[in-house]
């Protein structure tokens, strides 16, 4: 008999992009229980699983990492565009790097009438459809284009949160990790590059084998993820004068990722 699959349940007003990205943990241990099954339990490395081919539960994990890490940057950017127009008061509050977008989208519009369609509140919606249509567009979140898009509709750079300090306790004592933003990078960057080789039935370059990687992966996901929704959040309440929801909290847990002994 399955063991029945645990759903989280949400808050209301938790966003939809939150949800995305803590969804996945469940659906994460399925596949990695399935490989495990498949591997058999004498398999030599079935604590880590460095060294094992990857399984078709392996790569379905893969493809639903990128997935999701894809589904969660979209959402971000369109739930917190939206609060931005919605309760922005004065559009010239809005980033300069926005309003230029939109400027540009207006000019290259074929349309001899599109200015009117900025008229009175209309600018909300004829502004938030250029963002949709550029989010739609996004298809590979790879970190160039994510810093691309954050930066034309907010004006930051989303990366500059993702490097941060983790505490290890260990006893009676302590040490401080550092998460650089640009080995973070590298490591969800070529993650999208498997993702790409296993969907076109290509064998990667360069390819991680473990569920252990992709369980590192998910954490830093994880962590990333909170770092940008207060990112974002602190940037649009600083234009609006409004706080669009609390702030994102997650205790995430590195130290079985850590080696101890250095």
């Amino acid at each position: 008999m399955s063991k029945k699959k645990k759903t989280w349940v949400w808050n209301k007003e938790t966003p939809i992009h939150a949800q995305t990205i803590g969804n996945l943990k469940e659906d994460m241990q399925e596949l990695e229980d399935s490989h495990l099954r498949f591997l058999g339990e004498n398999s030599k490395n079935k604590d880590c699983f460095i060294d094992d081919e990857p399984s078709i539960y392996y790569k379905s994990a893969v493809l639903m990492l990128c997935a999701s890490w894809e589904a969660f940057n979209e959402d971000l950017v369109k739930w917190s565009a939206k609060f931005m127009l919605e309760n922005c008061k004065d559009p010239s509050d809005l980033p300069k790097s926005f309003k230029k977008f939109i400027a540009k989208q207006v000019e290259n519009n074929k349309n001899e009438l599109a200015p009117w369609s900025l008229a009175q509140d209309k600018w909300v919606d004829f502004s938030m459809g250029y963002v949709n249509e550029r989010v739609d567009k996004l298809h590979n979140p790879k970190s160039n284009n994510l810093i691309a898009i954050f930066n034309d509709i907010f004006e930051i750079d989303i990366t500059d949160s993702w490097s941060f300090d983790y505490e290890l306790k260990e006893k009676n004592e302590s040490h401080v990790i550092h998460f650089d933003s640009k080995n973070i990078l590298e490591f969800f960057d070529t993650l999208i590059n498997i993702r790409g080789a296993y969907a076109h039935g290509r064998k990667p370059v360069e390819e991680y084998k473990g569920f252990f990687l992709l369980r590192y992966i998910y954490m830093l996901m994880l962590k990333v993820s909170t770092l940008m929704h207060n990112d974002v959040s602190a940037k649009i309440e600083e234009i609006t004068n409004s706080t669009p929801t609390s702030r994102m909290r997650i205790n995430v847990d590195f130290s079985s990722f850590i080696d101890k002994k250095n």
